[in-house]
């Protein structure tokens, strides 16, 4: 949702889609906390791991695949993306890479795109 309470079609410049500790609740979740917008529910197509090395480890870490699983995840809308992004690209560090991917239901039914944090499995 907009600040003027429109609603945001899910694409990767108005939506961020978190699968571990910036998800609500998590132990990460206050540098979302200021972000204006909405929170929805939906699934990535992937695979959801606990990083075992380099700059991101034990921490969780996802790896998109279309033929992958449903990753649960929190989807973020919000019109403030585009100015915000770089906050959360800077706190993600050298371990993670936002990228565009396609956001799921349940039954695995596009619901659009967004953008996410992809664990990079080459970065020591």
């Amino acid at each position: 949702m907009t600040e003027s309470g429109e609603n945001l079609e899910l694409t990767v410049e108005s939506a961020l889609a978190v699968y571990g500790t910036l998800r609500p609740g998590e132990v990460n979740a206050f540098v979302l906390l200021n972000m204006p917008g909405q929170w929805i529910d939906g699934f990535v197509k992937g695979y959801l791991y606990d990083i075992t090395w380099g700059p991101a480890e034990g921490y969780p870490g996802v790896t998109l695949d279309r033929r992958g699983q449903l990753v649960p995840v929190s989807v973020l809308l919000s019109d403030r993306w585009p100015k915000e992004f770089w906050k959360v690209d800077r706190f993600e560090g050298p371990g993670y890479e936002r990228r565009p991917t396609t956001l799921y239901d349940a039954d695995g039914e596009t619901l659009g795109e967004v953008s996410i944090y992809e664990a990079l499995t080459d970065v020591e």
